[in-house]
């Protein structure tokens, strides 16, 4: 089950209605929890629980404690957020989004439309709870894995060996291509 979290960056009207409007968008996506929280209100353990994390704020630049916050997951471990949907909504530059690209996960965005704000917040709600749940419902084995990130990443099973070939294809003698051209030419019809 997806665990969308809509992490509101600042505390001013309009980033409480846009939040408003990404949670009920993500409540649409069945089966999916949704939590709308404060920044100052959360630690990294908060966001390593979650499946999806919606960013929302109104001004261009970050604040304090959202930055903290972000600060925090940076110093963390590579792959702690490599299976996270981010999005970022309503921010007037592209510096939320850019913080939220280096936690390494996975990043929604919406294309420019004609749509209203608080649509286009329904909209992104959707599509990060829609996300989430694909990559909660991955088997563990399509997932990332703290070993992929490291530069001494082991498979995570041992390669399998080749089937045996059949006897007629282990000799190198060149009767053998004129043998199998002679099987493949009589199964077609033709003899040569």
């Amino acid at each position: 089950m997806p665990k969308v979290l809509v992490l509101v960056a600042d505390d001013s009207d309009a980033t409480k209605l846009l939040a408003t409007c990404v949670a009920e968008g993500a409540r649409a996506v069945r089966f999916t929890e949704v939590d709308v929280r404060a920044a100052e209100s959360l630690d990294v353990e908060a966001l390593r629980e979650c499946t999806g994390v919606a960013i929302v704020g109104t001004t261009q630049g970050l604040s304090l404690s959202l930055a903290k916050l972000l600060d925090a997951c940076e110093s963390g471990a590579a792959s702690d957020f490599a299976n996270t949907v981010f999005a970022s909504v309503g921010f007037d530059g592209d510096l939320a989004l850019e913080r939220i690209a280096r936690l390494g996960g996975i990043v929604v965005t919406e294309r420019e439309s004609d749509l209203t704000p608080d649509e286009r917040a329904k909209h992104v709600g959707r599509r990060v709870a829609k996300v989430a749940e694909w990559t909660a419902g991955a088997p563990a084995r399509l997932r990332f894995s703290a070993a992929q990130f490291s530069g001494d990443a082991q498979p995570d099973r041992p390669a399998r060996p080749k089937p045996a070939q059949p006897a007629a294809l282990q000799t190198t003698a060149p009767s053998a291509s004129a043998r199998m051209l002679r099987m493949v030419s009589t199964t077609s019809g033709s003899t040569r």
